[in-house]
């Protein structure tokens, strides 16, 4: 925990937060001082500084926020059912994003569950913005750095997986990898 802590402590606090609200509120707090709490802060500023960039990317691509969650479902990650209730919208505000998904070419017609050719490239180019946004930190610790901490955080995540708390289908469609 201790040594997982050093490494991300070193990534989070090595991002450039101009533009990114939730990472800079986040980086502002101090530091508890505790390996575990300490892992939990640099880990939330280290999703917030990616979350911001991903914000960045879809408002990029013309996006709102219910019509990224359709495209996000149409990436089959995630389903509506899961999605929509977790983020509060109304299956009137959904049905009229997706009319304008199916207008922009982006969510097939014949099931607004699934992106067209166009969407599907659309949303390939969101999430590689994303990953080109969201790099700073670890081309700033490092490969080596990087991998250890992955090497230290994924036993702790297979852990939190076995109990089965978190349902392998989620609002976010973070696959739980063992």
């Amino acid at each position: 925990m201790r040594s997982a802590a050093e490494i991300a402590r070193r990534a989070a606090e090595s991002v450039t937060v101009v533009g990114r609200p939730l990472a800079a509120g986040n980086a502002a707090l101090p530091w508890p001082g505790d390996p575990m709490l300490d892992l939990w802060q640099a880990t939330t500023i280290l999703r917030e500084h990616r979350g911001d960039g991903h914000v960045a990317a879809l408002v990029d691509a013309g996006l709102d926020g219910c019509q990224a969650h359709i495209s996000f479902v149409g990436t089959g990650a995630v389903t509506r059912s899961v999605l929509q209730p977790a983020r509060g919208w109304s299956d009137e505000e959904w049905e009229e994003a997706e009319r304008s998904m199916v207008a922009r070419g982006w969510v097939d017609e014949a099931d607004p569950g699934k992106l067209t050719a166009v969407g599907a490239a659309a949303r390939q180019q969101i999430e590689e913005a994303t990953d080109r946004m969201s790099i700073e930190p670890w081309d700033r610790i490092g490969d080596e750095a990087t991998d250890e901490l992955k090497g230290l955080l994924q036993p702790m995540a297979s852990r939190i997986a076995d109990l089965g708390l978190i349902p392998t289908l989620n609002p976010i469609g973070l696959p739980l990898e063992k």
